[in-house]
């Protein structure tokens, strides 16, 4: 297994691989609401829109630092997305 060095990848302002990120603690998976392609996230915001704000216009939010390829999350974490292995 490749061992990464997570905090210096995001410190470059880098972008973790799909095997590294499955590595870590990733919070969208906890706490991105929904875990999903494009529609599915958007087929869950319509479902509970009434959940959601009135100024919110779309479900789907692309996750930042790491590379899921088509996932999106229904919450957009910008804090601690992510933390290495412990």
């Amino acid at each position: 297994m490749r061992i990464v060095y997570v905090p210096k990848i995001i410190e470059k302002r880098g972008r973790l691989s799909l095997s590294d990120s499955m590595h870590c603690r990733v919070r969208y998976m906890t706490d991105g609401l929904v875990f999903g392609d494009k529609d599915f996230c958007e087929s869950i915001f319509t479902k509970y829109r009434d959940y959601f704000s009135e100024k919110r216009k779309s479900g789907s939010r692309k996750m930042k630092k790491v590379d899921f390829g088509v996932c999106c999350t229904v919450r957009a974490l910008q804090i601690d997305a992510i933390q290495p292995p412990e």
